[in-house]
């Protein structure tokens, strides 16, 4: 199995102050743990929504890293909130490479994993994204945002779900 998820935004800033969503990272690790070593994570951006030192959430960076590191080649696509250096993503959350985008080939299709939607001009029959966080977003108020038939969002409203 493959799971692809994004937009976890597991540490917010409200106010300037750092809040973390403890029921959103609760439903995320236990949906991990179900996945078996042989399954696939792609995270498709967005882990956090800003750098995060990872000895002050040391805890928090573990307890997902113990999830993440024991599936197959987990892969993370940096979202637009995704700053950090690729060895935070690899060392501290369990990542096994570290990428803007990728692609791969299903039954004769392209298929583009991003984080925003970015199909224009490229030779893909689809993206699947994250990004957009609402169903009523209006195209003019999110930047990358490409309205299209071959787009596939996977960001939903709560962004409580593996897919």
């Amino acid at each position: 199995m493959i799971y692809l998820s994004s937009d976890w935004h597991l540490i917010k800033w409200y106010d300037g102050v750092e809040v973390i969503d403890k029921e959103k990272v609760d439903i995320i690790i236990r949906q991990l743990a179900q996945a078996k070593e042989n399954d696939q994570l792609i995270f498709l951006g967005d882990m956090f929504d800003a750098e995060v030192d990872p000895h002050i959430y040391g805890d928090l960076c573990a307890e997902i890293r113990k999830h993440i590191e024991k599936l197959y080649r987990p892969i993370f696509i940096r979202g637009n909130n995704d700053t950090q250096s690729d060895e935070f993503y690899k060392e501290f959350l369990g990542f096994s490479k570290v990428e803007f985008a990728t692609s791969f080939s299903y039954n004769q299709k392209v298929i583009l994993l991003s984080h925003t939607s970015v199909i224009a001009g490229l030779k893909i029959d689809y993206n699947i994204h994250g990004h957009i966080h609402r169903p009523d977003t209006h195209p003019d108020t999110i930047p990358y945002y490409h309205p299209c038939d071959k787009c596939i969002n996977l960001c939903t409203k709560d962004r409580r779900e593996l897919y």
